[in-house]
């Protein structure tokens, strides 16, 4: 059976979307199978009466951590209100049902899946109806990976003690959330067609748009996953370039150096070679970076996590230059990103780390067995 994404399956939630004021989340990512919105999808079925925009925006004209302002898209003639950076107490009185439909990546750093727990919880406050067009896992619904988050750091990148690459589409992850963490709200999944776990990006015949600017390949959000990390240093993580999250780098960086020790750490499915690239925008802009490009060589047997983990600890054993970025000048960044606060450890040992992690992701992934939509 070919593979449809829930936008395409609203028959199955027609009784929750019908007769009702909606309200609409989503980004370029919310398309068909023959590319038309989700929003033009849903205006032509129901009543549509507000737009809602996440990091980036609802078109994607904004970059990383830009704050988007509330105004009215061009395209549709609605309101779009931005859910980025912003706590709103209530969803607006006239939305009497929500609709979610994002692409996620499958990582648990991307702040995506913590903006919908947030729409979540509003939802069950005011007892409005959440609805998930579902849609694949890039990095597949198998393999579970990395470590299991400490909810002691939980913040819009991490959370919910998920394992860092997690193994669940956006509708598992909701009702995962919405029972082990009791929020409440009254959710409804219009899954998607065709999809089965075994299946990721490679095996389902459909167009990758970007989930968000810098996530332009399959490759990228197969990094992620382990590079992401780079965002709490003072080490490029590749914004800015052709190849985010693939090259890694600093002007400082002694990369024929970190390229050699990460050839030598055996990365299964991985091989790395120095490159120089000088950002457009973000750390860096402008400035010449030294550092390391990944190719991956395997994509069932690449272990991103790992990766990004001995990647990291090389360059901070390797360059006094290295520092962890503090959140408005208190908390570190990376222990969000993380989950922990052992990687700041000098002594820390990532090969160490985690084998120590292997029951916790066994843990996570039994009890998220229970909540599986595909098989």
């Amino acid at each position: 059976m070919t593979y449809k994404p829930g936008i395409e399956n609203l028959i199955s939630v027609h009784h929750v979307l019908k007769n009702k004021k909606l309200g609409l989340l989503t980004n370029p990512s919310g398309v068909d199978s023959d590319l038309k919105s989700t929003i033009d999808i849903l205006r032509n079925k129901y009543s549509v009466v507000k737009l809602f925009a996440p990091e980036h925006g609802i078109r994607a004209e904004r970059q990383a951590g830009e704050k988007v302002d509330s105004y009215i898209d061009e395209s549709s003639g609605l309101e779009v209100i931005s859910v980025y950076g912003e706590k709103f107490e209530n969803l607006p009185p006239e939305v009497e049902c929500m609709v979610y439909d994002i692409q996620d990546v499958g990582a648990r750093h991307y702040s995506y899946l913590y903006l919908l727990g947030r729409i979540m919880e509003k939802c069950a406050k005011q007892r409005i109806p959440l609805v998930i067009c579902d849609r694949f896992n890039p990095l597949g619904l198998k393999k579970v990976e990395g470590n299991v988050f400490d909810n002691a750091f939980s913040s819009d990148v991490g959370g919910y003690s998920l394992a860092t690459r997690y193994g669940m589409t956006v509708g598992e992850f909701a009702t995962y959330i919405n029972a082990e963490f009791c929020i409440g709200c009254e959710l409804h999944v219009a899954r998607c067609i065709g999809l089965t776990r075994d299946m990721d990006y490679r095996q389902i015949n459909t167009h990758w748009v970007l989930p968000s600017p810098n996530i332009p390949t399959f490759d990228t959000a197969l990094c992620y996953a382990g590079t992401v990390l780079f965002e709490g240093t003072n080490v490029s993580e590749g914004r800015g370039t052709t190849k985010p999250f693939e090259y890694i780098g600093a002007p400082w960086m002694k990369h024929t150096e970190i390229a050699k020790k990460m050839r030598e750490c055996n990365i299964v499915g991985a091989d790395f070679a120095p490159v120089c690239f000088t950002p457009m925008f973000s750390k860096y802009k402008g400035e010449l970076c030294k550092g390391i490009q990944i190719f991956i060589t395997d994509y069932d047997k690449f272990e991103p996590y790992r990766c990004g983990l001995m990647m990291l600890d090389a360059i901070r054993k390797t360059n006094s230059e290295f520092e962890f970025l503090t959140s408005n000048g208190t908390s570190f960044f990376i222990d969000k990103l993380a989950g922990t606060d052992e990687i700041r450890k000098y002594e820390f040992k990532p090969e160490e780390y985690i084998k120590k992690q292997v029951a916790n992701v066994a843990l996570f992934k039994k009890r998220a067995e229970k909540y599986q939509m595909y098989f």
